[in-house]
This record gives C-alpha cells, sequence and structure tokens, in this order.
C-alpha cells in the first residue's frame, strides 16, 4: 500500500503496470518535497489495513517558513523546477515541484524522430501548510502524474512476437487532500479529506509485414476515490496512549478491457464494470509502558467492502523490551487483508461477473526484531519473519495464483483457497552520516513459497533466496565549505529470476507462436545469481546566495539484464529467454539560489 499523508493513494511510479503489474520506473514524488517516510515489511501496527506485503507511508515536506528558497535542474532525465517559502508572516509556507522528461521535450520539439520508443512524462507536487489559531493547522497539499509510451519496431528490426505489436499507453494519477490538525490539552485529532484518481488507456494492434494493422487489445480505466478519515490520540498518563480512527472511501469505476485471440478476429469483452461502492474501515490501538524496560501495544482493525460485503477483524500486538538504552528486542504479530484490484471482480467470461464473490487475501505476519546501536553513529537490525497467507485467489486446477500476477489484464475466474508462506532473516549494519561519510550493509536470505489452485506447493515468482546490499557515500569539502566534492555507490548481489518450464511442443502448434509453460511447473527454473551497481558523482560550488552543481547518476550501471519469461524467435525459430534493461547515464547541472 502506497499511502502520503495518511491516506491511500494509487501507486506514485511512473509507468506503473505497463509491462509489468506494479512496479514502474522511478518515482513521482522528488527528492525535492518528499519528507520522513516509513517503509514497513511485516506486522503492520493496527493504523494500517489493506494491506499484506508492504506499507510505504510517506509524508511531504514543510516548506520554509522563513525565506524562499528555488531549484533549477536540467539533464538527460528532464528539468526540474522546485520553489518554497512563506506565505505571509503568520508561518503558512508553501513547497512546489514540478518535472518534464527530457525525451517528452525533444520530441515536442521535433528535435529528433523518436517513433520506435516514446516516452513522456511528468508530475507536480505541492504542500502547504497553514497554522490558523493556537495549536492548529491546514495543510493542503497535492500529488500527479501524467504518462505516455509508445511503441514500434520497424519491420527490418523484427525478432520476436512483440515486436510485431505496435501500442501506446497514456496514464494519469492525481492526489490531493486538506488536513486539519489540532493539538488538544492530552492529545490530538487530525482530520483529512481527500480525492484521488488514476486514469489508464492502452491500446495493441498486431503488424503484418506490410505494417498493416490488426486489433489486438483496447483498455479504459478510470477510478475515482472520496475518503474522509479522522483519528485521534490521546495520552492518558506517562505510560498509557490510545489511538483510534476510522474511514470510509467511496470508489467510483469505470472500465473495459476487449481483447482478439488472433490477428484479424474479433475484439472480445475481458472484463467490463461502472459503478460505485464503499471501503470502511476503523481501528483502535492502545500503548501500555507498564514499566520503564517494557512496551506492550495491543490493537484492532476492521475491514468493511460493500460491493460484495466481505468484511474482516484483524488483531495487531506488538511487545518491546528494552534491556538497555542501547538495545530493543521487539515481537510482533499480526492479521493483515487486502482487497484485489478493481478490474479482478469484474472479470466476464460470458457467465456474468465471475469474480465478484472474492474476498480478501488475509495473511498472519510474526516478526522478531533485535535493535543494538552499537555506537553513536553505528545501528545493527536483526529481523527474522514468517508470513502465512491464506484465502489467497486461485484459479481451480491449475497453478495460477495472483500472488504471482504479473499481467496488467486478468481473464480467470478465481476461488478463494490459494495458500502462501514467505520467511527468512534480514541483517542491516548502517552507519550514519558522520565526519562526511556514510555507509550500509544490509542482506536477506528468504524462502517465498504458494499452493495454487492445484493443490501444489511452488516457489513464486518472488523466490530469489537472497539479496545483499551494499551502500556508502563520501563527502570531501574545500576551501572552507564552498567546494564539495560527493561520490556514492549502491552495489546489491541477488538471486536470480524465476520463470517457468517451456511447453516446447504446445508452442510451436500455436501459429501465433505464443509461448506456452508446462503448468505443474510453475516458477521452477531460476536463473543465474545479479550483480547490480549504481553509482553517483557530483561536484558543488556554494555562493553566498545561490549555489551550482553538477552531477552524474547512473542507474544500472553495469547493465544487468532481468528475466521475464520467453520469447519465440520467427528469424530462427527458437525459444529465447526474454530479457530487458535499462541503463541511462544521467548528466545534470543544479542551481539553487
Amino acid at each position: 500500500m502506497w499511502r502520503l499523508e495518511d491516506v491511500e493513494i494509487p501507486n506514485p511510479n511512473h509507468y506503473a503496470d505497463i509491462s509489468v503489474l506494479g512496479g514502474g520506473i522511478f518515482s513521482s514524488l522528488s527528492a525535492q518535497v518528499i519528507g520522513n517516510s516509513d517503509f514497513l515489511s511485516s506486522a503492520f501496527p493496527a493504523e494500517y489495513s489493506n494491506a499484506v506485503s508492504g506499507v510505504f507511508d510517506m509524508k511531504m515536506r514543510t516548506g520554509n517558513a522563513s525565506s524562499r528558497e528555488h531549484t533549477f535542474q536540467v539533464g538527460v532525465g528532464g528539468i526540474d523546477l522546485a520553489s518554497e517559502g512563506p506565505i505571509g508572516g503568520n508561518g503558512a509556507s508553501y513547497i512546489v515541484n514540478y518535472r518534464y522528461s527530457m525525451t517528452g521535450l525533444i520530441d515536442q520539439l521535433g528535435l529528433i524522430d523518436m517513433q520506435d520508443q516514446n516516452l513522456h512524462y511528468q508530475d507536480l507536487n505541492f504542500k502547504v501548510s497553514m497554522p490558523v489559531k493556537e495549536r492548529a493547522n491546514v495543510a493542503l497539499w497535492g500529488t500527479g502524474f501524467i504518462d505516455r509510451f509508445d511503441s514500434y519496431t520497424p519491420v527490418d528490426q523484427r525478432k520476436y512476437r512483440k515486436d510485431y505489436m505496435q501500442s501506446y499507453s497514456n496514464q494519469l494519477m492525481g492526489a490531493a487532500g486538506l488536513s486539519y490538525t489540532q493539538g488538544l490539552n492530552n492529545g490530538q485529532i487530525k482530520s483529512v479529506i481527500a480525492v484521488t484518481a488514476f486514469g489508464d488507456s492502452n491500446g495493441e494492434d498486431w503488424l503484418d509485414n506490410q505494417d498493416q494493422a490488426s486489433p489486438h487489445m483496447v483498455l479504459s480505466h478510470d477510478y475515482t476515490n472520496l475518503i474522509a478519515k479522522t483519528t485521534y490520540t490521546r495520552k492518558w498518563n506517562p505510560e498509557v496512549t490510545t489511538q483510534l480512527g476510522a474511514q470510509y472511501t467511496h470508489m467510483f469505476y469505470d472500465m473495459n478491457m476487449t481483447m482478439a485471440q488472433s490477428m484479424g478476429a474479433s475484439l472480445m469483452p475481458v472484463y467490463d464494470g461502472k459503478g460505485n461502492s464503499g471501503l470502511m474501515m476503523a481501528f483502535v490501538s492502545n500503548s501500555w509502558r507498564p514499566s520503564r524496560d517494557w512496551t506492550v501495544n495491543l490493537g484492532l482493525n476492521g475491514q468493511y467492502m460493500s460491493l460484495n460485503g466481505a468484511g474482516v477483524v484483524e488483531p495487531r500486538v506488538g511487545l518491546t523490551w528494552n534491556p538497555s538504552e542501547s538495545m530493543s528486542l521487539s515481537l510482533g504479530y499480526g492479521l493483515h487483508s487486502r482487497a484485489e484490484k478493481t478490474d479482478v471482480y469484474f472479470v466476464n467470461t460470458g457467465g456474468g461477473y465471475v469474480n465478484k464473490g472474492l474476498g480478501f487475501t488475509k495473511a498472519h505476519h510474526f516478526m522478531l526484531s533485535w535493535n543494538w546501536n552499537l555506537s553513536e553513529n553505528l545501528h545493527l537490525r536483526v529481523e527474522p519473519y514468517f508470513q502465512h497467507l491464506f484465502d489467497v485467489p486461485v484459479e481451480e486446477g491449475t497453478s495460477y495464483s495472483v500472488l504471482n500476477r504479473t499481467e496488467f489484464f486478468l481473464d480467470k475466474e478465481l476461488v478463494n483457497k490459494g495458500l502462501g508462506r514467505n520467511y527468512g532473516i534480514d541483517v542491516t549494519l548502517e552507519r550514519y552520516l558522520d565526519q562526511g561519510w556514510y555507509g550500509m550493509i544490509s542482506s536477506s536470505v528468504f524462502k517465498s513459497k504458494y499452493c495454487g489452485g492445484d493443490g501444489v506447493w511452488h516457489s513464486t515468482r518472488y523466490d530469489r533466496g537472497f539479496i545483499i546490499n551494499g551502500l556508502i557515500g563520501k563527502e570531501w569539502s574545500f576551501d572552507g565549505g564552498r567546494k564539495v566534492l560527493s561520490l556514492n555507490l549502491k552495489a546489491t548481489y541477488q538471486g536470480g529470476d524465476r520463470t517457468s518450464a517451456v511447453n516446447i511442443d504446445a508452442t510451436l502448434a500455436d501459429p501465433s507462436h505464443t509461448v506456452r509453460y508446462i503448468d505443474s511447473d510453475a516458477y521452477c527454473n531460476q536463473y543465474d545469481p545479479m550483480f547490480i551497481l549504481h553509482y553517483t558523482a557530483s561536484y558543488r560550488i556554494n555562493r553566498p546566495h545561490c549555489s551550482h552543481e553538477w552531477s552524474i547518476k547512473h542507474v544500472n550501471a553495469t547493465g544487468t539484464l532481468s528475466y521475464y519469461g520467453h520469447e519465440f524467435n520467427e528469424l530462427t525459430g527458437q525459444i529465447e529467454p526474454g530479457a530487458f534493461t535499462f541503463s541511462l547515464p544521467n548528466l545534470a547541472y543544479k542551481l539553487c539560489f
């Protein structure tokens, strides 16, 4: 679940769901505006609902209330404009950031013919914060992006089935809200009203060798959510604090997808739906410190979905022991659940909406966390965990489970009979920034399994087995701090991507050469481990009223390939691993004044 300013928002990443469900290329929330944020991966507190795998709880910075600051940046990635400062003299402030892609700018100006691969993106983020009376504050905030992607492969460069497709995708995401916070003698009350929207328009056409087009897929999604939420926190005494809250989300949806099974065939419905429904949530959480060394957290969260009457009540428990000021040991448990993406409920296989009665996917989370401050700037964290998932939507008689969903559409009839389990241990050693350098080493050893509609346990597509991350950064100051050279490196070594065994005979017998897989061998194969390197180097000159910075940022400098299954090579007649990579150095100049 992506959460911004205390409410759930659509995925805030550019080009999410384009080729793989979820993910995206990079965040639409710029570092210029993002504030302190939390990432939770297991046993979330009672205030979080509608999530089973993780929560990214993000906050926007409050703008500078005493002086104005502006930033202009231009680079290979695009242009970036930001500004913040006071509004009036009562402590009110604003912050705003806008970005536009360089590829989109080049295409708009007609400088280069970008017919083959055309990426246009832009995003806008803002927050206005206003004190209104004693201990009260009003904040108006918003975020959003517009993405466009067009893909076309020239005739003389076509090898795979996907090369004989031309496609387009237009996406937009927006979220805006008004928050009111009132401090009380013994606590605080916070209310938020917000609106979120996500729109998606996609299309694909088959092309023959004369570039004659035949429709393959047409898709349109429009989702709008109206959200109202209130949270009340009360501190009864130094030992006991209670928090309770409620949220109502009214969801409006209008979606339609049609697809042709072969070139020249008619477009047939996959799903369609138009209407509205509601999702209600309430929670209560109590924190009790019976002694200086012990803290007990007890909570309860409840959800109800009016679309099909599905509901769930989820207990949450946390226990923390502090044997010393530098060490803590925590134990957490929670029952968590999540509704499916709206399109799943409106799959139409010809017999009506076959998935409308699906309930929540549920998961028991167990987590142990040991934290030790080895010194003032050195921290060690060790976290073993176990997650048991149940009531997972699966397809009867096959290995399919939504836990492995990759496609941006789904055309299957599902039942809540699947299972899953994730378990492992995470270890992180972090050195905070001090004397110009910082570093972190994190590692995880884990297993991820699922039981589909066939009743057999398989590896999930996420079952890499291990991941090791190393991060280090160093700053050198010259000329009394007026000149700064900075270098940052991140290295990742992780288990390879997983794929299913190919059914060669069925693939060759298919006239369209769509790659078929052996259902009983789902995700049984794994590619070699991957090594990925990222780096950033920058040089900054600080002057009395401005600073200049030149930088190069290279994501995936090693050009490491990611695998997504297999493709049939029309030129050689061979079935080959499908792979892609994204590796682009971003040269940039930034002016702050």
